[in-house]
């Protein structure tokens, strides 16, 4: 069907057109139920919930979605007849009820979705597929974000092939960190891809961002329960055999409390109170309020009732009623003894020596005390057993209860070795660094702007600070020998004053405020240090390890040929291939079996196994190190070469040490608060426009610095010059008289010209005395006006064109990425 007006096309039209009826109903139906979805969602829907527990009551359920307006009477009707019955409460839990009905709405309305959009692409000319285009408008807007699409040319045609994206991989794509590797994806490969093949560039760069996303999912991980609504199944009783205690009333209103208090809550109320009038919000803060107050009460009385009971001496006697209740629960009625066989006696012999023999310790001792309290007691009067056969039975209860006497002495002794368990073995600090990992990462760009924003706030508080002279306040003016230095000297104390920097004394809490601020400045960008680390560095490791893969794969890189003496980059790699965990973040962990294998008859097979590292002592166990165990053993585990590797890929990661420089600088803020105005630069980093303008003075970099050194040695030249013929016209004088030689030596002189002269608009000339009358008089004016022209009007100049052609360049390259994403296919460059 992928003709243009094609018979197949008009084939499935008819068919449409023929089944006009069935077709109305099921976008109509598929429709209710796709708007159902978003309705219950709404805030407004969740109002009518009051305890959040996915149950509502028909009444309110039906006047909320009449409240919509996008219902008629019948489709309401229909809508209403599919609620399932209602609880115990006379409510209707209506986010199962959308759920059951939701996910094949989703599937038959995306198959319905994918139908239309072909045909429509096909047959754009049809009038009766418009019709029913217009019919399913909602349906196709509803699935247009979640469908995907192929195109794949060939010689006279362009074949697509659609598919569904999840909304979980559709939200992941929508991060943030997502979206700046695209951006810079797209600009490289347009703006800098050249000759390159873009299908392969497209083939990696969606390698990389399916790692990204997923290692982005294992981070940026919700709260649990935050934001769900957990359905109730009623009220849940305790058993008959689990007894509250006093404490579980004081645990119920603590944790009733701090649900109540929790972010999520507070949010969820106050976006509900935004939605309320004067009168209506009046009422709920106060009923609020007074909840709060309630239960503060609740736990205080629990509280006071749980030490009243402590110190009574209660708990106590509770406990052992407690065991005493359940002794006599496990305790079943006595019932008669029946004969028992020779061969039964036996077989529960076996058993019960099977059931000691395969467990151990605790479980033993309460499954051996377990069969004595559920075994019926034997009554001698009706017993009709040979004296032999009683003789046997009491040798089978000795031999028991030697078993149990063994199984408890066991049970004491592991009991005294392992003692009682501390309450800190029960933490897992891994899982909760993690947590806080996920945390950091997921807010890492909303951290960057809080660091952005308390940088503005210090640096314009630093405005208020001035710089005071300090005065001696030890100084005596009655003093005439004091009074004769001042006098003598009194330029140079004026110069060797210190100067205090300050804030005036009404404004004096500026101090504690930057001070605050500052802190919390540090602490922010040290989290941002430790949320791009995992968030974006392994990234980077994935990409290099991809890299040194498919090279020495493809290329034989460090197999058949050795990198260049100056590719630095290359030689640093050739550290990892040879580690027990490479490849650790790429997906093909059997690189290096295939490149022994490829290259097997080329080179010997124990060279090659040295070359990766795969010699039988790297890849033996270590038996003799684990037995020992302990720390060595975890340091032997580490795997250093990789280690080693990882730090140095890592601190080559410019956008890793740009927020590494971040926090070093933020640092030093505590101590010296001026090293804040440093951090507003991230506004030029950070925005993509701004960004251009730091580009265009790095762009063409090796360009500025050869012009800066040829400026450089020109101007030495002109100083050598000056200091064999032109030193008299660098001596001016002073207001005391003393002559000020600016070129009587050559270092002095150097300075000057570099200083003075390259900034100078009219060159060296306009620092200098004046030739007139001087025997050398043209030759000085000839002197500096070539200064002048070679320094200012053409080196200078350069430098300037330099950054203003790069600035330009790089403008028109991200114009003309964006023109290319809008008006031309990525890979095949069909407009």
């Amino acid at each position: 069907g992928n003709v243009l007006n094609g018979t197949i096309g008009k084939q499935m039209v008819d068919t449409l057109v023929e089944s006009t009826a069935n077709v109305e109903m099921i976008l109509t139906y598929v429709d209710m139920f796709l708007q159902l979805k978003d309705i219950s969602e709404s805030s407004s829907f969740k109002e009518a919930d009051i305890n959040s527990d996915g149950t509502i009551y028909p009444k309110d359920f039906k006047d909320k979605l009449e409240g919509t307006k996008k219902y008629s009477s019948e489709e309401l009707h229909f809508l209403m007849s599919c609620t399932p019955e209602t609880n115990h409460e006379g409510k209707i839990e209506y986010i199962e009820f959308v759920e059951t009905y939701y996910e094949p709405a989703k599937s038959i309305g995306f198959n319905v979705a994918v139908l239309f959009t072909n045909l429509s692409e096909h047959m754009p000319s049809d009038p009766r597929l418009a019709r029913f285009l217009e019919r399913a408008g909602s349906v196709l807007n509803y699935f247009e974000s979640f469908l995907g699409r192929i195109e794949i040319k060939t010689a006279d045609k362009v074949e697509r092939v659609y598919f569904e994206i999840d909304e979980d991989k559709l939200e992941q794509w929508e991060k943030p960190q997502i979206k700046e590797s695209k951006r810079a994806f797209f600009y490289a490969t347009i703006s800098d891809g050249g000759d390159k093949e873009k299908m392969e560039c497209f083939v990696d760069f969606c390698e990389d961002a399916i790692f990204e996303m997923q290692h982005s999912a294992s981070l940026v991980t919700t709260d649990d329960d935050e934001g769900k609504i957990v359905r109730k199944k009623g009220p849940i009783l305790p058993k008959e055999d689990e007894p509250r205690g006093i404490i579980a009333p004081l645990k119920d209103q603590v944790a009733a409390l701090l649900s109540l208090l929790s972010p999520a809550n507070i949010a969820k109320q106050l976006k509900k109170m935004k939605s309320m009038k004067g009168g209506e919000l009046a009422l709920y803060l106060f009923s609020s309020f007074l909840s709060v107050i309630l239960m503060l009460i609740g736990a205080l009385i629990s509280a006071l009732r749980f030490l009243l009971r402590l110190m009574r001496g209660q708990l106590g006697h509770e406990e052992k009623s407690n065991k005493e209740m359940d002794l006599i629960r496990r305790k079943k009625p006595t019932r008669k003894a029946e004969p028992v066989e020779e061969e039964e006696t036996e077989e529960k012999k076996q058993h019960q020596l099977s059931r000691s023999g395969s467990k151990t310790g605790l479980d033993e001792a309460t499954d051996v005390a377990a069969d004595q309290l559920e075994s019926p007691p034997v009554s001698p009067i009706n017993m009709t057993h040979t004296p032999e056969q009683l003789a046997r039975l009491a040798r089978d209860r000795e031999e028991v209860a030697a078993q149990q006497d063994a199984a408890m002495q066991a049970v004491q002794l592991k009991a005294k070795q392992r003692g009682e368990p501390s309450p800190f073995s029960k933490i897992n600090p891994g899982a909760f660094f993690r947590k806080i990992v996920g945390f950091l990462a997921r807010n890492f760009f909303n951290m960057k702007f809080a660091a952005l924003t308390i940088a503005f706030v210090i640096n314009f508080l630093l405005l208020f600070y001035k710089a005071t002279a300090i005065e001696d306040d030890d100084a005596d003016d009655g003093d005439a020998d004091e009074d004769t230095a001042e006098l003598e000297g009194g330029e140079d104390s004026d110069e060797e004053k210190e100067e205090w920097i300050h804030v005036d004394q009404q404004f004096y809490y500026i101090e504690y405020i930057i001070s605050g601020f500052g802190i919390i400045h540090a602490f922010i960008s040290f989290c941002m240090v430790i949320a791009y680390y995992n968030l974006k560095v392994p990234l980077g490791i994935f990409k290099r390890e991809k890299e040194v893969a498919r090279r020495m794969e493809f290329d034989g890189l460090y197999i058949c040929e050795q990198p260049d003496d100056d590719d630095i980059k290359a030689h640093w790699d050739k550290l990892v291939i040879s580690a027990k965990s490479f490849p650790s973040l790429y997906w093909d962990k059997f690189i290096k079996k295939r490149v022994r294998q490829k290259y097997s008859d080329q080179f010997e097979f124990d060279q090659i196994n040295n070359i990766l590292g795969m010699e039988k002592s790297a890849l033996a166990p270590h038996t003799d190190q684990e037995e020992n165990g302990g720390l060595l053993q975890i340091l032997l585990g580490i795997d250093w070469r990789y280690q080693v590797w990882k730090a140095g890929v890592t601190v080559t990661d410019n956008a890793f040490l740009y927020q590494l420089m971040y926090f070093i600088f933020s640092i030093l803020g505590n101590y010296n608060y001026f090293f804040f105005a440093a951090h507003l630069i991230d506004v030029a980093v950070g925005v993509p426009a701004l960004r251009i303008i730091l580009q265009a003075i790095t762009h063409n970099g090796k360009q500025l610095v050869l012009t800066v050194m040829l400026l450089t040695i020109i101007v030495y030249i002109y100083t050598v010059i000056a200091f064999n013929f032109f030193r008299k016209f660098y001596v001016s004088e002073e207001e005391e008289g003393e002559p000020d030689a600016k070129c009587h030596d050559m270092l002095t002189c150097f300075v000057f010209h570099l200083y003075k002269g390259v900034r100078a608009g009219g060159g060296i000339g306009d620092e200098i005395e004046p030739p007139d009358g001087d025997d050398y008089e043209y030759v000085r004016i000839l002197f500096d006006i070539s200064f002048f022209f070679f320094i200012i009007v053409i080196l200078l100049a350069i430098i300037q064109g330099f950054i203003i052609d790069a600035f330009g360049a790089l403008r028109d390259q991200m114009q003309g990425v964006e023109d290319e994403l809008e008006n031309n296919c990525f890979i095949c460059g069909i407009g």
